[in-house]
């Protein structure tokens, strides 16, 4: 079985994540639609869809409590991943697909959010290649890396969530009011 110190280790490898990465991934694709939309109904549009990219990324702390082994932990991690990133591929669609919030920089905001997206999946995919590649003999030493590969990925979601927060901050906090994106 997990040691419990490691299973909360790696507990709180996905709990720092959710609340990060929830908050980054918030629009995709390559063109802006042209059409602009008021901020709260671009919060309508936005905040579902990360409610569901938060859900399949929580999804992997659910399954990181049945681990018994480094083994077992790495799969569920790994798995959980290729879910999320699924998940960010549809997450940003619909987000695009909610158009440019009128806002003094929304289109700014709009266009740093979509980079922001492209870049959450990268970082996520960068962590999927390295857990995939820990030594899984030792739970603790495997609790240890993972935690620092997390680490590593919420520096870097945390860079794309500031960019996204200096260029809009009304904008940024008009999302945070709507009830699927303050859980996050």
């Amino acid at each position: 079985m997990l040691r419990t110190a490691s299973r909360r280790r790696l507990t709180m490898l996905t709990a720092a994540s959710l609340m990060t990465i929830g908050l980054v991934a918030t629009q995709a694709g390559a063109a802006l639609p042209s059409k602009t939309v008021p901020p709260k109904q671009w919060a309508k549009k936005v905040c579902p869809a990360l409610r569901d990219f938060n859900d399949d990324f929580q999804a992997i702390d659910t399954e990181l409590a049945n681990a018994t082994t480094a083994a077992e932990a790495q799969g569920f991690i790994v798995a959980g991943l290729d879910e999320t990133m699924a998940t960010v591929e549809d997450s940003a669609s619909a987000i695009k697909a909610a158009g440019t919030p009128d806002s003094k920089k929304g289109k700014k905001a709009a266009k740093a959010l979509n980079t922001a997206m492209a870049n959450v999946d990268d970082i996520l995919l960068g962590a999927q290649v390295l857990v995939a590649d820990l030594a899984v003999e030792d739970l603790d030493q495997f609790a240890d890396e993972a935690s620092g590969i997390q680490d590593q990925a919420i520096d870097e979601l945390g860079t794309e969530f500031a960019n996204f927060a200096e260029v809009d901050t009304k904008l940024f906090n008009t999302i945070g009011k709507h009830p699927d994106c303050a859980t996050l």
